[in-house]
């Protein structure tokens, strides 16, 4: 891919008026609802080193569902993939994230990228305690985002452990159906704790052109191996949007990871990492601004990936 790949009408695609009057922010987490709705952020780093930062990319905001991505790889690291897939399943789910109906009935969790199946995956990850987890998780994602600075939102944290009761409920039916091993209330913890890491779109764009090398970062150190990065991807494609991922591949085509507090972390195979950042969000969980962003920048420089 050569250098400058984006003209200025990446800035239209940033600056267009979109339409969030039937949107929200994600209150049922109460320090959610306090973020500014008008944030706005977009990233972009390819392989050739090109890289775009418009609006507020420095701002650094809780990553919520994008965690699920590290977590997962980190389990695949730490366990090997049958004993992981053993536990969760790959498939998708057309249901919102924090769903119990298919537990119930399944036996096993449907895909890591629900929170059924990221708990799941936290429970696999090495560790004694929520602590020493927690500082292998922002070990690990350092090596993706190049920085050691990883830091968690302790208010984000507190509010959304304290009202996790859902989460909580989902915790001990995989407790009775032996797909959670550790105790319940430390994994829950370790869990909120990667929720409420704090990224801005720069650091996740660089954690996305990872994903969009193999594996491999901008420095050429390999991060993941390639068959751990091939997972991720083809998940993030078939799961990575909540109960939206069928309508984002087919119009969008990017593969994409979405969290409740706006951000979406994209990859474009062998040419980029993305991410935006928009607060206001879907019933599903997406940013609207976000969702529409990419759609035009797949539209106008053909990044579907079909």
């Amino acid at each position: 891919m050569n250098k400058n790949f984006f003209d200025n009408k990446i800035y239209d695609i940033f600056n267009k008026e979109r339409d969030c009057s039937h949107g929200h922010l994600a209150s049922y987490i109460p320090e959610l609802a306090k973020i500014n709705p008008n944030l706005k952020a977009l990233s972009i780093i390819t392989i050739d080193g090109e890289e775009i930062n418009i609006g507020n990319y420095n701002y650094k905001f809780t990553i919520q569902s994008i965690s699920k991505i590290f977590l997962l790889a980190l389990a695949l690291m730490d366990n090997d993939a049958e004993k992981v897939f053993s536990k969760i399943s790959v498939e998708p789910t057309g249901d919102p994230f924090n769903s119990t109906l298919r537990l119930e009935t399944n036996q096993k969790v449907f895909n890591p990228f629900i929170n059924a199946g990221a708990l799941a995956s936290a429970s696999m990850i090495k560790g004694k305690n929520p602590k020493e987890k927690i500082e292998r998780l922002k070990h690990f994602i350092s090596k993706f985002t190049e920085s050691d600075n990883i830091d968690i939102s302790n208010e984000i944290y507190e509010s959304e452990y304290k009202t996790a009761n859902k989460n909580r409920a989902i915790s001990y039916l995989l407790k009775s159906i032996n797909v959670l091993e550790t105790d319940v209330e430390d994994n829950l913890s370790f869990y909120t704790m990667a929720c409420s890491i704090i990224l801005s779109t720069k650091d996740l764009a660089k954690a996305g052109l990872v994903l969009a090398s193999g594996g491999i970062n901008s420095q050429g150190e390999r991060i993941i191996p390639i068959k751990i990065c091939k997972i991720m991807v083809a998940l993030m494609t078939t799961c990575g949007m909540y109960d939206h991922s069928g309508s984002f591949a087919t119009s969008v085509g990017i593969p994409a990871k979405s969290g409740v507090s706006g951000g979406i972390l994209g990859v474009v195979p062998k040419k980029m990492g993305i991410c935006s950042f928009s607060p206001v969000i879907t019933e599903q969980g997406n940013s609207i601004i976000g969702v529409e962003i990419y759609k035009d920048l797949s539209d106008i420089y053909e990044l579907n990936i079909f």
